[in-house]
């Protein structure tokens, strides 16, 4: 009886010899991945995948370089995935946001920097195996950094509309979001209740929130009262 894993099948795609030389002695030596085959272009893939897949040896998982001479990477990424293909991931000597986010969204599952050391490499290749995206390192590190500038410009932005109310709009906000009644602001204030109702629309209006249930989630978000 065999006790040893099935190992997964890998196709390497990399138009650098020693980047698919490298790669082959990482996965043949973790034990968990067999090279099927390590080609240089997208044209010679197609081939070699046809015969692979002809044979029932098809790979599970492809490494694709993002830079291939002739069709790039993630256009040959974009190609395969309007099919039943297998799991992609991308591999680059550049790290760059916009480059992960490309490759990510023309069907990639996994991205590897060239630098990245053999553990990280294949935590991304084990977490794609899983059905997750494989993000690692600084690859990782990347993506976060990205996604926390987006949410501080977009919490900069909601927080400037904010500031943008005046004296009395910030106190009826605040009263607002107590759940105070119109008629218990406009007797806090000493102000009509019409008055209320108007400095309430326009608080709405300038903060491009629907309602007061959605003014409470916008207090809540730019961290005036906490949920």
């Amino acid at each position: 009886m065999n006790d040893q894993p099935e190992k997964r099948p890998v196709f390497i795609i990399d138009d650098h010899a020693s980047v698919r030389q490298g790669l082959r002695a990482i996965l043949e030596d973790s034990g968990r991945y067999a090279v099927v085959g390590a080609v240089a272009s997208a044209e010679e893939a197609r081939s070699a995948l046809a015969e692979l897949d002809e044979a029932g040896q098809g790979p599970s998982i492809i490494i694709v370089d993002v830079n291939l001479k002739g069709q790039s990477g993630i256009d040959f990424v974009r190609e395969l995935s309007r099919g039943a293909a297998p799991s992609c991931v991308m591999i680059s000597v550049s790290i760059r946001f916009d480059s992960v986010a490309e490759s990510i969204a023309a069907g990639a599952r996994g991205y590897i920097g060239k630098d990245q050391d053999e553990g990280s490499t294949l935590r991304v290749l084990d977490a794609v195996t899983r059905g997750d995206f494989g993000l690692d390192g600084e690859v990782l590190a990347t993506v976060i950094g990205n996604a926390l500038r987006l949410f501080t410009a977009k919490m900069g932005l909601e927080r400037s509309r904010y500031d943008s109310l005046t004296p009395r709009e910030k106190e009826v906000f605040r009263l607002t979001i107590l759940n105070k009644s119109v008629g218990e602001i406009a007797s806090s204030l000493d102000l009509s209740g019409k008055t209320i109702d108007n400095v309430r629309s326009a608080i709405l209006g300038k903060l491009g929130v629907q309602d007061r249930f959605e003014l409470y989630r916008y207090a809540i978000r730019i961290g005036v009262i906490e949920e």
